[in-house]
């Protein structure tokens, strides 16, 4: 399914840190190309890197979320989402996610403490095409509202948002999937 080895290119920690992004709503379907609205600022560029950062663009609606990733390579993608952003949690919560995305698959892969534990996402459930073009990637993500644990725009306008991307030649520097806190905020606009 995923690589054997885990490499991490490492983003700045700093590039998360009090970063507060407006996302659109987005009626999408499913494998729906995102257009530049909903193109996320470059949370890489600071970082030691040996690939461009990707675009990476996101749109919600009450069905759940879309993310489509624009890269130059094949690499591998971790996403974080907390869906009540609660900057005041140093460690994962039940409503933290870590997914992990291929160009062909996905899964849930979080990790909790025991008293914070809650089922996983049915990898069945997560829709990923990934299609090439002009030496490039662009791999398309669904996450419906029931595989992310207390995902409830109408109460809770604002996620806890990371990323990261996986490749052999980078060095792993932070420890982000633990630091749910240190995430960045998405604000859920209509």
């Amino acid at each position: 399914m995923f690589g054997q080895r885990e490499f991490n290119l490492g983003l700045p920690p700093l590039s998360f840190f009090l970063m507060e992004i407006k996302i659109p709503y987005s009626p999408f379907k499913k494998g729906a190309v995102l257009d530049k609205s909903y193109l996320l600022p470059d949370m890489g560029e600071a970082g030691p890197s040996t690939l461009a950062s990707p675009d990476v663009y996101l749109g919600w609606s009450e069905k759940g979320i879309a993310i489509m990733i624009d890269q130059s390579s094949t690499a591998d993608i971790d996403i974080f989402f907390d869906t009540r952003d609660q900057k005041e949690s140093i460690v994962p919560t039940r409503f933290c996610h870590h997914f992990l995305f291929s160009p062909t698959v996905g899964a849930e892969i979080s990790r909790f403490r025991i008293e914070e534990t809650r089922p996983l996402c049915d990898p069945h459930e997560l829709f990923v095409k990934t299609d090439s073009y002009q030496k490039r990637q662009r791999t398309s993500i669904f996450i419906p509202a029931h595989c992310l644990y207390g995902y409830d725009p109408s109460s809770f306008s604002r996620l806890g948002f990371a990323y990261k991307l996986r490749v052999e030649d980078a060095k792993l520097f932070f420890n982000l999937e633990q630091r749910p806190a240190q995430w960045s905020s998405l604000q859920l606009h209509s």
